[in-house]
């Protein structure tokens, strides 16, 4: 099971953001972030909350416990707001829309 240093930088990953980006986006100081990435502190409580309010997409038990997978569905209304941001990559797009194809009772 990875630790949860490691979830995080598969978020940041899976996201295709960067430390800054993934930082503002969660609401802390990017030194915060640095100081997690490094081992050097362990994430709070309070930063893994706000990883799950930042991306709802996030499977809550995966990332606490490593129950499940890391994203634990995919909803339209997520999908068409994530398609019309500046941050969607066809990557993304394409896995999205496998989910969905995969995955029709959602």
């Amino acid at each position: 099971m990875d630790s949860t240093t490691e979830k995080i930088k598969l978020i940041m990953k899976h996201f295709s953001m960067n430390k800054k980006k993934f930082a503002e986006k969660i609401g802390i100081q990017q030194s915060t972030l640095e100081h997690i990435l490094n081992n050097r502190n362990n994430a709070s409580l309070d930063v893994i909350g706000k990883i799950c309010i930042a991306f709802p997409e996030i499977n809550v038990g995966w990332l606490l416990i490593g129950r499940g997978e890391m994203i634990e569905n995919y909803r339209v209304s997520n999908i068409i707001d994530e398609i019309f941001s500046k941050e969607c990559n066809v990557h993304k797009i394409k896995e999205m829309l496998t989910y969905i194809y995969e995955h029709p009772e959602n």
